[in-house]
């Protein structure tokens, strides 16, 4: 949780900057929709892995596009009401310093590689059964 409320005093200190000129409405709601969208890719990298390895989750939870959309708000509110509205994440004494940045980066590219190694084997996955039923119907 620690590297979560990290990863959220950055995104604050990045937005607080006085050279931009946000306010904190504008600071709240890119927060929570940056926040969310970060909680929700990983979310869903995991139920790819889980779908690809153990069984197939994704049409459960999943069915289509709407609920994609509601799970984002659900999690957009979740992550608002207890990780954002008291801002506890400013109470960590946390420092912007070049070490905190590197591992940003490093979490941000893990998380975007897994995404695309397991989007790749879905895909292969996903075809071999495509190809089988083509040849079946056509046999």
């Amino acid at each position: 949780m620690k590297y979560y409320y990290y990863i959220l005093y950055r995104i604050f200190n990045s937005l607080n900057d006085p050279k931009k000129h946000n306010n904190a409405v504008t600071i709240s709601i890119l927060l929570t929709n940056t926040s969310t969208l970060i909680v929700w890719f990983g979310i869903y990298t995991i139920l790819s892995y889980i779908d690809y390895y153990c069984f197939d989750i994704s049409k459960i939870l999943i069915p289509n596009e709407f609920s994609v959309f509601i799970y984002v708000i659900i999690f957009g509110l979740l992550n608002y009401y207890f990780f954002r509205k008291d801002k506890k994440f400013l109470n960590y004494g946390f420092e912007a310093d070049k070490k905190g940045g590197y591992f940003i980066v490093v979490f941000i590219i893990l998380m975007a590689v897994s995404f695309v190694f397991i989007a790749n084997k879905n895909r292969e996955k996903i075809s071999q059964e495509r190809e089988k039923a083509r040849i079946e119907n056509n046999s």
